[in-house]
């Protein structure tokens, strides 16, 4: 597998999704502090709660990953398309435990939402949306949301499918509707790095000053798509990504100017110590040189 091979990329898709809000904030399209309500989204839930809380995963928001009504269904319907409005339904099927603004807790319910707000304000499909802002401006060819019907090809992802321990494909498992805003990108290795290294936050102290404590000892902080990660480099910023068969992180550590994204076309529980691993061998460069 090279650089250029098409993955699923999973909640690396966030960090896309987030980078057009804060453009979007930036034209002065949408106030980041304005309380969701006022986009008439046509989605049920708690009318106080803004776009800043969506980023920054403190909205409060239930998550619907977990729920029998989105996993069950998406196990025994492999391949099934979802609608963005189905998944927040979903989510909110659960008890609101915290109120907007309480605490971190993450949700892809929240950028779900953000999804259908760019669409709101752009009037167009959000996968249009990233290629036209980011993807093709800095020269992710091979990037794309999947959406629809037809899932991009991409390079088959395996997981332990059964409790002898076979190893199975399970590309198709969960149809990339199922995460849209908050998880259907398809990327490269390639791609990624450009991404982060073009987008690195972090090094201003004014912007890394709002991020919010995830109560993480790996990624300490959050703030709009992106999280920290402390490493042998210093302080990196970036998102990492799971799904079905599919794992990776993305990150730009911006003391050693050096941006890493590992991919991976299985869901490793060894992905943090590869990560860390090969950091702690561009440490090692860094020192030496």
């Amino acid at each position: 597998m090279t650089v250029a091979a098409p993955l699923r990329v999973g909640s690396m898709t966030k960090s896309v999704v987030a980078v057009v809000v804060q453009e979007l904030s930036d034209e002065a399209r949408l106030d980041l502090d304005a309380p969701i309500e006022s986009f008439k989204l046509g989605v049920d839930i708690p009318p106080a709660i803004t776009v800043r809380q969506l980023l920054d995963h403190t909205s409060g928001l239930p998550d619907y990953v977990d729920e029998p009504g989105y996993l069950d269904v998406s196990l025994t319907t492999p391949g099934r398309v979802w609608q963005p409005s189905e998944l927040v339904e979903i989510a909110m099927t659960r008890e609101i435990e915290d109120e907007p603004g309480a605490r971190f807790k993450y949700t892809s319910a929240g950028y779900v939402v953000l999804g259908l707000l760019i669409e709101s304000i752009e009037h167009r499909p959000l996968g249009d949306v990233l290629h036209d802002r980011i993807l093709g401006p800095h020269g992710m060819a091979a990037s794309v949301l999947a959406t629809g019907i037809a899932c991009p090809a991409v390079v088959s992802g395996w997981e332990i499918v059964d409790a002898e321990g076979r190893v199975g494909d399970v590309s198709g498992l969960l149809h990339p509707s199922g995460a849209w805003a908050a998880g259907a990108l398809v990327s490269t290795a390639s791609d990624l790095a450009a991404f982060y290294q073009d987008f690195a936050v972090g090094t201003d102290r004014a912007w890394a000053s709002r991020a919010v404590d995830t109560g993480s000892e790996l990624s300490p902080r959050y703030r709009a798509g992106f999280l920290s990660r402390e490493t042998a480099l210093g302080e990196c910023w970036g998102h990492d990504g799971r799904v079905p068969g599919y794992a990776g992180w993305g990150m730009h550590c911006a003391t050693a100017d050096t941006t890493v994204v590992v991919l991976q076309n299985h869901n490793s529980p060894e992905l943090e110590q590869i990560v860390g691993a090969i950091i702690g061998v561009l440490a090692l460069d860094s020192d030496a040189a």
